[in-house]
C-alpha cells in the first residue's frame, strides 16, 4: 500500500466464489491449509527455473540485487513498526550502500 495505490496477493482457496445472502455478509471457502497446497505452482516454477539455469545456462530471473532490495524493504517495514514512524526506503538503503 502506498501513495499510488495498493496491491493484494491473497492466499489461495479451492475456488474464489464468495456468497452474500440476507443472513451472511460474506462466506467463502477457507484458505488452503498447507503452504505447499497454496503455492505449489510457484515452487514448481522456481525449480524449473533453477534447472534451466544449471542445465541450459539460462540467466536467473532474479539476482543478488533483487534479494538485497527485498531485505531493504523488509528492514524499513520492521523499523517503521518498531519505532512507530514512517521510514523511507532510501533511509535504509543508504545504510547498506
Amino acid at each position: 500500500m502506498g501513495s499510488a495505490g495498493m496491491i493484494i496477493s491473497d492466499n489461495r482457496k479451492l475456488h474464489e466464489l464468495r456468497r452474500f445472502t440476507s443472513k451472511t455478509t460474506e462466506s467463502s471457502e477457507p484458505y488452503q491449509f498447507f503452504f505447499l497446497e497454496r503455492y505449489l505452482e510457484a515452487f514448481m516454477a522456481e525449480i524449473d527455473g533453477f534447472v534451466d539455469c544449471v542445465e541450459k545456462g539460462a540467466s536467473p530471473l532474479a539476482g543478488f540485487e533483487d534479494g538485497r532490495r527485498a531485505l531493504v524493504l523488509a528492514e524499513a517495514a520492521y523499523l517503521s513498526m518498531r519505532e512507530g514512524r514512517l521510514v523511507k526506503v532510501s533511509e535504509v538503503a543508504k545504510a547498506h550502500d
